[in-house]
């Protein structure tokens, strides 16, 4: 990356989001002092509803791209939003992704997120989120802590997140990643965002991971419909426990 200004790509990942989408964009388009250029890629994974017509004119904006795909996958529509940065997108420095029912935490998010970026020049930055349930900001913010860092108490937390507890799971929707890293969600139904996080977590020795403990990215929806229809499957129990063994294998195969 050279002096000029810094470009962000929003991936923006959605099926049948009309009632949330055009609120998830807008609190893109109507972020303050931002000194970055940014651009939105909205992905349809396979939509049957009326999203079009619900964005209206944000279509014809210059700063949004749009891609259908049919994967019926959010990992594989989250891999692409990041294969498409390297193919389309050239110019972008970092992705970052929003999912469609969540909206930025603020106005000056991105303008926050910029200055630890342009500061720091990370490999990947995972920060924090604001949770939602019935509509209602939760009190205590999710974030994201320099503990993340220590893969001792990663594991702790991970154990935490696999034996049920709430308060433990990682914040998601929040990683913001370097163009061009080569790291990609797992194929599975659940957790793929923490899956991803720890992945990056897991590889400080090869990539710069930072943690920014003062940035709060997203308001993120804790009734979203995956996550409903996954509470009360095994599914997302047993990609926790699995997550929890992927760690330690990974932590022990480094220490031998």
């Amino acid at each position: 990356m050279t002096d000029r200004r810094l470009h962000l790509l929003v991936g923006i990942i959605f099926r049948d989001a009309a009632d949330t989408l055009p609120v998830a964009v807008d609190s893109v388009l109507r972020q303050e002092s931002c000194a970055a250029k940014v651009t939105i890629l909205l992905v349809d994974d396979g939509s049957t509803d009326m999203w079009r017509e619900a964005l209206a004119e944000r279509l014809q904006r210059q700063d949004i791209h749009v891609r259908r795909v049919v994967f019926r996958s959010a990992a594989l529509a989250r891999n692409f939003v990041l294969e498409e940065a390297d193919r389309a997108f050239t110019d972008v420095d970092y992705i970052c992704r929003l999912d469609s029912d969540d909206v930025l935490a603020g106005p000056n998010v991105l303008q926050h997120l910029v200055g630890v970026l342009e500061r720091e020049r990370p490999d990947a930055l995972l920060a924090g989120n604001w949770q939602v349930l019935d509509g209602q900001r939760l009190p205590c913010p999710n974030r994201a802590t320099r503990e993340l860092l220590d893969e001792s108490l990663l594991l702790e937390r991970l154990q935490r997140m696999a034996d049920g507890d709430a308060t433990a799971e990682l914040p998601s929707c929040n990683t913001v990643v370097r163009r061009g890293l080569p790291v990609r969600y797992p194929l599975v139904t659940s957790a793929e965002d923490h899956w991803y996080s720890t992945t990056l977590l897991l590889g400080q020795r090869n990539w710069r991971i930072i943690v920014a403990e003062d940035l709060l990215f997203a308001e993120y929806r804790l009734r979203g419909a995956m996550t409903r229809r996954n509470a009360n499957t095994d599914a997302y129990f047993r990609a926790r426990r699995d997550l929890l063994d992927y760690a330690r294998s990974q932590i022990s195969g480094s220490e031998a």
